[in-house]
């Protein structure tokens, strides 16, 4: 069974460029927050929308107020030809907005939970050593695979994205077709060799790949080979967290039964003394019984000799 990769990368504007064919249909900053962030008029192609979960950064619904802040202190005090100052604003067609797509390639009824956030974690990880910090990264659990939207803000992204060269106007453009192939190839390549083939994947599905027979089947093998050292690794790591949790527990236990023993040594001394005290209020008792008793005596032998009237012997 194949797990080819998937990762797919893009950048977008605040507003369509004028420029911008009819025939191709293009997005913007809000319809790809929206669609992410699972806004009603923006996921129709979704039956039932759940919201994404919030797996790095800051809460993605907030990122364009964030990306306003970003672009408004941008802004840049220069003087026209006739040297009146004025104050340039980033333009409201230019690439501010960089957005990729990182998918699970498991069933989601077979997707064990630990393997696909093991996986998403270092997708981010790729993501910010690419293209730069991550503003926002979720979680779509509402498709037929588990995927990732993940996005960087700047004045300018397209300095970041590998398709994309300076022309003689210093402008970012998209390359050529064949060069932008190549490129975007080039970063299939280092997101498979970073990231895909140390969770078992493949670098493309086997129809895309033209192999003979043995030459395919030795490179699912070694996919396999791959993906079974990742998940010895992986149960490694579990069997050693799980062994010391268990040190942990059994020596919680022992300083527990520690406790108890010394707590039942300090309640047996107490129940002795207790009784020791009980014995000894008791003697106290039968002692002053005894004197109260010979005080009684010798009080009324002394009233017998002090009466006149008391026979003589």
């Amino acid at each position: 069974m194949t797990r080819p990769q998937f990762f797919h990368v893009d950048t977008f504007a605040r507003e369509v460029s004028s420029l911008a064919s009819p025939k191709k249909q293009s997005w913007t900053v809000t319809d790809i927050v929206g669609e992410a962030i699972r806004d009603a008029q923006h996921c129709r192609h979704v039956s039932n929308a759940e919201i994404p979960e919030v797996m790095s950064g800051q809460p993605l619904d907030e990122l364009p107020l964030r990306l306003e802040r970003l672009l408004s202190d941008a802004r840049r005090t220069i003087k026209d030809k006739n040297g009146i100052t004025k104050t340039k604003s980033i333009r409201r067609d230019a690439h501010v907005l960089l957005a990729a797509v990182y998918s699970f390639p498991d069933d989601k009824p077979l997707t064990d939970k630990g393997q696909r956030d093991a996986f998403f974690k270092d997708c981010i990880k790729f993501h910010a050593s690419k293209f730069g910090e991550v503003d926002s990264a979720v979680l779509h659990i509402d498709e037929g695979y588990y995927h990732i939207h993940v996005f960087t803000i700047s004045v300018n992204v397209r300095r970041v994205h590998p398709g994309y060269h300076v022309n003689k106007n210093g402008e970012f453009v998209r390359a050529g077709n064949r060069a932008y192939k190549k490129a975007m190839s080039k970063l299939q390549d280092e997101f498979y060799q970073s990231v895909a083939i140390h969770h078992g994947m493949d670098r493309t599905g086997p129809k895309r790949e033209r192999l003979s027979r043995s030459l395919y089947k030795k490179a699912q093998e070694d996919s396999d080979a791959a993906h079974l050292q990742w998940e010895a690794e992986q149960k490694r790591k579990r069997e050693q967290k799980l062994s010391e949790r268990e040190r942990h527990y059994f020596e919680e236990m022992r300083l527990f039964e520690e406790s108890r023993r010394l707590m039942q040594e300090e309640i047996n001394y107490l129940t002795t003394m207790i009784g020791s005290l009980k014995e000894a209020e008791a003697e106290i008792y039968e002692l002053r019984y005894e004197l109260a008793i010979k005080n009684a005596l010798i009080g009324g032998m002394t009233t017998e000799d002090d009466d006149p009237d008391s026979p003589t012997l």
